[in-house]
């Protein structure tokens, strides 16, 4: 999976995990080279492989200062929970090294809805549910926008999957 630092250069195992799992923990790092990490969601969205945040979220500020970001991406089984810690030694996952846009400005509240289509694939036609209620997509962007959300794009440098 080494190679250019695109998305399109992973194998077609490690998109098809991405494709089908959704969950990861996102390692920045801070100024003193400390590591800071948390639990996202991300997506393949074409060849884009996206998460979003806020443009107040520590890691928003980090990627700021320093674009790499370390992903560690595991299964989720039906319901949204995730398998990893219930798989051992024999668990599945994929770890991979990136660079990051943030993505702001006025088309990412539209992206943000691509984003959550990915996401939401079952939801009820032309809405996305957000904080137990269907919303309209525009309303979702409305929403997207008030909380000055902000979508991460990552260019995969390296990556490395275990069980894939």
């Amino acid at each position: 999976m080494a190679g250019d630092p695109t998305t399109a250069q992973l194998d077609a195992r490690a998109r098809r995990f991405l494709e089908a799992n959704h969950f990861a923990s996102m390692t920045t790092y801070r100024p003193d080279h400390a590591s800071h990490t948390a639990h996202i969601v991300l997506a393949l969205v074409g060849d884009k492989l996206w998460s979003s945040g806020t443009e107040r979220r520590m890691r928003t500020i980090f990627l700021r200062l320093n674009p790499t970001a370390e992903l560690l991406v595991f299964p989720t089984r039906p319901g949204g929970y995730s398998t990893y810690n219930t798989g051992g030694f024999g668990a599945s996952f994929l770890s991979l090294e990136t660079t990051v846009e943030v993505l702001e400005g006025p088309k990412v509240a539209e992206q943000t809805v691509e984003f959550f289509k990915v996401l939401q694939p079952d939801a009820t036609p032309g809405t996305l549910r957000w904080n137990r209620a269907d919303r309209s997509y525009e309303e979702f962007a409305q929403i997207m926008r008030d909380e000055g959300r902000v979508l991460y794009e990552f260019d995969v440098i390296r990556g490395i999957g275990h069980q894939i």
